[in-house]
């Protein structure tokens, strides 16, 4: 058996358990079966650059480290928040890539030395007073707090990507950036929301750690999430003074989706917050199995808050990213070609493509 082929089986083998996936998981992700990785993993078969690149991504570590050649690993930290379905590898190997592209562009940017945002850890109510105002959502009610977010937090990237349904989406940070991924596949109203309740993660959840939220979680820290995005979203004044000024005597759907329609979520959502609010609505729906979408465009109402991502933007990136890398290649400090790598890596074909 060559050494070398065996050294690295046992690399890739080592860092596998280290991140407590098995043989299925990671076959699965390089696309290949279950025979073919463990021949890898005893040293039995090569490895091409393309499938050792992923794996870099996916265990967050260096190809030298992989090769022999370096002796440094910290597994990442990664909380899944929700079934075993949760456990999507692309999604893990995407975040490893995004947060250390952005580490290593911050580092060649004029903006390195810039903070992360900060808010009181043990008053929720002033440090949601403070993120409306740094968001100015007061005066954008009709513009969604991730467009706002990305306005005025400039160390924000934000990706979509379509992911497994159980999926609402993901958050991590370095030192100098954040990184919120969202389920492009959720309708729009759905994806404010998971937004929200990312930002609750980024800024009071265990620092050491990156998370991936999925819909049947109901830990502590997630119904405290889920309780901050409400509150950023639809607080409880805001909801009741919409009440009273339409004159609404009970929900009813039409009432709830000009209502979600107003705060910018989805129909789910806005019902949740209605059936657990602080007052005792009425409510009346005739069939909440009814096709929304098809009551929403009967009242001549844009439905793109209630519908999925639009397919051409069902891979996106925006934020921060972007402009780190117009400014690192405008300063030369990478090539064209890393600068299309980059823009690729986050799905902008059509900065590439000029399409």
């Amino acid at each position: 058996m060559d050494e070398l082929l065996k050294q690295i089986g046992e690399r890739l083998k080592y860092l596998r358990k280290s991140n407590n996936y098995t043989q299925e998981d990671v076959a699965k992700y390089l696309n290949i079966d279950q025979g073919h990785l463990s021949n890898i993993e005893n040293g039995k078969r090569n490895i091409t650059n393309y499938k050792l690149k992923k794996l870099c991504n996916l265990y967050n570590c260096s190809k030298e480290y992989i090769l022999g050649d370096d002796i440094n690993y910290n597994a990442p930290k990664i909380a899944f928040k929700g079934n075993m379905n949760c456990r999507n590898l692309n999604l893990v190997a995407k975040m490893n890539e995004i947060i250390n592209n952005l580490s290593m562009l911050r580092e060649e940017s004029e903006d390195k030395n810039i903070e992360m945002l900060s808010l009181p850890q043990n008053d929720e109510k002033l440090a949601l007073n403070l993120l409306n105002d740094i968001l100015h959502l007061e005066e954008n009610k009709s513009t969604s707090i991730i467009h706002l977010s990305i306005k005025y937090i400039k160390n924000l990237t934000v990706m979509w990507m379509p992911l497994n349904k159980e999926i609402c989406g993901c958050c991590s940070k370095n030192e100098k950036d954040y990184l919120i991924i969202l389920n492009s596949r959720h309708n729009t109203g759905k994806q404010n929301f998971t937004f929200a309740h990312e930002l609750y993660h980024l800024f009071f959840d265990d620092k050491d750690s990156w998370t991936i939220c999925g819909k049947s979680d109901n830990t502590e820290v997630e119904l405290k999430a889920n309780a901050f995005a409400y509150n950023l979203l639809i607080p409880e004044y805001s909801l009741y003074s919409y009440f009273k000024s339409n004159k609404i005597t009970a929900w009813k759907e039409k009432d709830i989706i000009l209502c979600a329609k107003e705060f910018n979520v989805d129909f789910e959502t806005l019902l949740n917050k209605i059936e657990n609010s602080l007052i005792n609505y009425e409510i009346d729906l005739e069939n909440k199995e009814s096709n929304l979408v098809k009551i929403v465009k009967s009242m001549g109402i844009e439905s793109e808050l209630f519908e999925p991502t639009i397919e051409s933007k069902d891979y996106y990136t925006l934020g921060s990213y972007i402009p780190l890398i117009t400014e690192s290649y405008e300063k030369k400090h990478i090539g064209n070609s890393k600068k299309e790598e980059l823009l690729l890596s986050a799905f902008r074909y059509d900065i590439v493509y000029n399409s």
